[in-house]
């Protein structure tokens, strides 16, 4: 069941690591500051990843052992309040590529385990109780628990910080992203919000379900599961089960937000709704609410539709954005993602080439020559006494056969010979096509670091970021949380995201967001297409010297490479098989080398 939209909470949009693990920082210390003995004062997470050794607090405060998280669990313990963690450990069949997980949560584990003990005898029982309860996701197989989440509750008034960025060394970085870890840059972009108000109770609600859960292992009748596997609490060795060892307390508590005043990126009284994804390998009913309520807000969009995420590949929220862009000519459409390689590029390619070849401003494509391998032909919309040119989009989930729908997808368009009219119509797949001539690009913040001779001639070098944000802004609709805008995370992962109704929130975090990717141009959503072009060619031209300061990250368009047509712009795909075609794929990457290391940032595809 969908939570409802609550209305009356305070939002704080946090930006990169070093401002979320700031927050989680400030969280513990509120709770540990409690006096003993306050009603409702207690800690709770849920975590994809925690690394045993992970630190908390700002840049300076993240280098220093002090501010280690076990330490902040003790603080609070000590204190006499509950810390309570959830951690992600993916069953045996899932750990091949998935092994970070169960090394660094048994440790965790085994740490506040041996702290929690330890306080118990050294303050005379008078310490908080730690537990940590490591979950094995409900979903299907190779599914996971995704959700990031931290409570912190003072006399039971919580704040929650909720968002995409997990609890490891590498996910640290400042809005600036000139962190170094062991040398490099992590390069790494993330968002979370900092909430209070009554939607923190259905937050809650979604941490206590799965709590319960071991809850059921706990107090089995029969028990077919040993309790000690799953939960590390004071008291459990290597029972199968312990009456009331995870029991957890209610907190009935009305939120109550007090106006905070003028706070930085703080903004009060915003309506919020809680959304989840949660699938299940037993008959409980599959939940995909984030999936239902975005797919409705892009329905119904009618200013602007923002998304960054490390990908976009979900077929249903592709062709909503396209659909709707076509209903509505003048909204604006803005993807930020990674210039990734592997079946991620293939599929977040193929959402480009759904909304570019749809484009009102898409003027011709280049795609390969069947008869000439080293050739390429052009077709320009529009050409031809009966031009045609239709986008197929054959992704049919309802069909129950199986078909090759992502293959299939490709552009249609007038066939005529020389001297003749019309006489049919040809298809190019879309990883037959090369180049698309379109004032329409997806986005890629990078920082130009110099020239590089490739063998092929002297390219631009660039340090991209790592979008792991997952962020949309639909209108007035902010959308933040832990899932992907995939399939997975919109389907069958363990999710949760914030869909905030608040014009200002939208438009603050928005600006914040694209101030930070590009801090040498004044971009918006109206002239990225023109400002990320230019920057290009300047890039390209070796002008424009603000571009190249050291560690000035600019947005740029992503493939795109201009003159390819004359005195327009085009994209270049460089290897554009499907990701299974091996045959393809190496005679794509013998034959296009060249050409794909002279380029901007792009989707490499293998």
């Amino acid at each position: 069941m969908a939570y409802p939209l609550r209305n009356g909470n305070s939002v704080k949009f946090l930006m990169d690591g070093e401002e979320i693990f700031s927050a989680l920082k400030a969280g513990f210390d509120r709770v540990a500051a409690a006096p003993r003995g306050t009603p409702h004062t207690y800690v709770r997470m849920a975590f994809w990843l925690i690394a045993h050794n992970i630190r908390l607090g700002n840049l300076a405060q993240f280098a220093v052992d002090a501010n280690s998280l076990i330490r902040h669990v003790g603080l609070v313990l000590r204190a006499g309040h509950d810390a309570d963690l959830i951690l992600w450990y993916p069953n045996m069949k899932a750990r091949l590529g998935m092994k970070e997980q169960p090394l660094e949560h048994d440790a965790l584990a085994r740490n506040i385990g041996e702290l929690d003990l330890s306080l118990h005898r050294s303050t005379g029982g008078q310490s908080g109780r730690g537990r940590v309860y490591r979950e094995r996701y409900e979903g299907l197989f190779a599914s996971s628990q995704h959700q990031k989440i931290a409570i912190f509750s003072v006399n039971g008034q919580r704040t929650v910080v909720l968002g995409g960025l997990n609890m490891a060394h590498r996910y640290f970085d400042n809005t600036r992203h000139d962190v170094l870890l062991g040398g490099a840059p992590t390069s790494w972009h993330d968002t979370a919000i900092e909430l209070k108000g009554p939607a923190t109770d259905d937050v809650e609600d979604e941490w206590i379900r799965r709590w319960r859960r071991v809850i059921d292992i706990a107090d089995a009748t029969v028990p077919t599961e040993r309790l000690y596997n799953h939960l590390t609490a004071r008291g459990i060795t290597d029972q199968w089960k312990q009456a009331h060892a995870a029991d957890i307390a209610a907190n009935p508590t009305a939120q109550v937000v007090v106006p905070a005043g003028a706070v930085p990126h703080v903004v009060q009284n915003v309506p919020v709704q809680v959304a989840l994804t949660r699938s299940s390998a037993t008959t409980r009913t599959r939940v995909t609410d984030i999936r239902e309520r975005l797919l409705a807000l892009i329905g119904q969009a009618n200013q602007r539709v923002y998304l960054e995420n490390n990908q976009l590949t979900d077929p249903d929220l592709v062709r909503a954005i396209y659909r709707r862009k076509q209903a509505v000519p003048g909204l604006q459409v803005v993807i930020v993602t990674n210039p990734s390689g592997g079946g991620v590029g293939y599929l977040t390619r193929r959402a480009w080439m759904h909304m570019a070849l749809r484009h009102p401003s898409c003027r011709s494509v280049v795609y390969a020559s069947k008869k000439d391998p080293t050739g390429q032909k052009v077709v320009v919309r529009g050409a031809g006494p009966a031009p045609a040119w239709q986008v197929e989009d054959n992704y049919t989930p309802n069909v129950p056969t199986w078909h090759q729908w992502l293959e299939d997808d490709g552009l249609r368009f007038a066939k005529t010979s020389a001297g003749h009219h019309l006489v049919d119509t040809k298809k190019k797949k879309f990883h037959e096509v090369l180049d698309v001539d379109v004032d329409f690009h997806f986005y890629t913040p990078a920082s130009h670091t110099g020239w590089v001779n490739t063998g092929h001639g002297v390219v631009p070098a660039f340090r991209t970021l790592c979008i792991h944000s997952k962020l949309a802004v639909v209108d007035d609709y902010l959308i933040c949380g832990s899932s992907n805008w995939t399939y997975r995370s919109l389907q069958y992962d363990g999710e949760i995201s914030l869909f905030m109704r608040n014009n200002a929130l939208a438009d603050a975090a928005l600006a914040r967001l694209l101030g930070h990717y590009d801090t040498v141009n004044a971009v918006n959503l109206g002239n990225i297409e023109a400002t990320t072009r230019a920057t290009a060619d300047a890039i390209l031209a070796a002008g424009a010297p603000a571009i190249h300061q050291a560690g000035a990250f600019v947005l740029l368009p992503l493939e795109y490479r201009p003159g390819e047509l004359g005195p327009s712009s085009c994209l270049f795909w460089g290897d554009a098989s499907p990701a299974h075609s091996t045959v393809d794929r190496l005679r794509n990457a013998r034959e296009r080398l060249a050409r794909v290391q002279s380029d901007l940032p792009d989707w490499t595809w293998w």
